[in-house]
C-alpha cells in the first residue's frame, strides 16, 4: 500500500494496492536484454509496477468501494489536473487506467506482461467503463476540457514493438465513441514514404 492520495476535483482520497504474493518485475531500462520484447513498464509514480485495486476513501478515510470486484492489473492511472494551479478545473469527472483482467499469456498471473486496455470512471471510482479492446494503448491524454480522450495506440499483434505502426484516436466520454483518426495515419504514411 501507499499513503492515500487526494482526487482532483473531490474531496475524497484512493488508496493504490500493490500485490503482495505476484511475482513483482523489477524496473526495466530501455536498453535491457531481460524481456524478450524490450517492453517497458509504464511508470506509476515513486512505485513502478502494478496494482491489483485502488480503494476509494470519504474525507475522513471511511470506504467508499473499490475499483474493481475481480482479480486484475492496474499498470497505470491518471486523474487530469487543471491548467491553473489557483482555481480548481471543474471540468474534470474522470480517472483513466491501464487494466489488464485476463491471463493473456497463459502464465497463470495477471501482471504487467497481460494486454491492457483503456477504461475509464468517475473521480468514485464508479461506473468503471472499456475504451479500448485489442489495440495497445501507448499514452493517453484528457482533451477538450476533458470531454474527450486522445489516443496514441498500436493494433495488438505478435509482432515486435519496433515495426508496430503508432496510430491516434479520440474517444468521446459522453457518447462513448471511440474515432480512429485515419487522417493522421495516412499522412504520417506518406511522410515515411518520402524518407525512403
Amino acid at each position: 500500500y501507499v499513503d492515500p492520495e487526494p482526487i482532483y476535483n473531490s474531496k475524497n482520497f484512493l488508496l493504490k494496492v500493490m500485490p503482495k504474493t505476484y511475482d513483482k518485475p523489477k524496473k526495466i531500462e530501455t536498453s535491457s536484454s531481460d524481456y524478450e520484447d524490450n517492453r517497458m513498464m509504464r511508470s506509476l509514480g515513486e512505485n513502478s509496477g502494478y496494482y491489483v485495486n485502488i480503494l476509494f476513501l470519504d474525507p475522513n478515510y471511511a470506504v467508499i468501494g473499490t475499483l474493481v470486484d475481480k482479480k486484475a492489473s492496474i499498470e497505470y492511472l491518471t486523474i487530469p489536473s487543471g491548467y491553473n494551479e489557483e482555481k480548481i478545473d471543474t471540468t474534470v469527472k474522470n480517472i483513466g487506467y491501464l487494466i489488464a483482467f485476463d491471463d493473456s499469456n497463459k502464465d497463470k498471473r495477471i501482471d504487467w506482461n497481460d494486454n491492457y486496455d483503456l477504461y475509464i470512471s468517475d473521480l468514485d471510482g464508479k461506473n468503471l467503463f472499456q475504451v479500448t479492446k485489442g489495440i495497445d494503448v501507448k499514452g493517453f491524454n484528457f482533451i477538450n476540457q476533458n470531454k474527450d480522450i486522445f489516443i496514441s495506440y498500436t493494433d495488438r499483434t505478435d509482432a515486435r514493438d519496433e515495426y508496430k505502426i503508432t496510430r491516434f484516436a479520440t474517444f468521446n466520454i459522453s457518447t462513448n465513441q471511440l474515432l480512429k483518426l485515419n487522417g493522421i495515419d495516412k499522412t504520417l504514411n506518406g511522410i515515411q514514404k518520402n524518407l525512403k
